[in-house]
């Protein structure tokens, strides 16, 4: 049973695009008891080689937010780490960009 408290919550993380980026954000939140409802992981367009993007989607209180703000921006493969407010409408686009990149392969 949910919590009443919780919410969905999404963020986008800024990652190096090497390999261990999105098993590093998957651990810290499996560390902290919490169970991801989704996550979509893209390496870099061509022009930025450097960096890649992970979207990940969870229900938790404003606590639980806030300790994995914390520890995500801490991860050293993490560059930069943002909330997104309108939950529905950037999860679709995060998807949208996968898609992208994987019909670029």
């Amino acid at each position: 049973m949910k919590d009443p408290n919780q919410s969905i919550c999404i963020l986008k993380a800024s990652v190096a695009d090497r390999s261990g980026a999105l098993t590093s954000i998957a651990s810290a939140f499996s560390n902290q008891g919490i169970n991801l409802d989704a996550i979509v992981g893209y390496g870099a367009p061509e022009n930025n080689v450097s960096h890649g993007s992970v979207v990940v989607a969870f229900h938790g209180t404003k606590e639980q937010q806030n300790i994995m703000i914390r520890r995500i921006q801490r991860l050293q493969k993490v560059d930069d780490v943002q909330w997104i407010k309108d939950a529905h409408q950037n999860l679709r686009q995060a998807l949208c960009d996968l898609t992208k990149h994987l019909e670029s392969c």
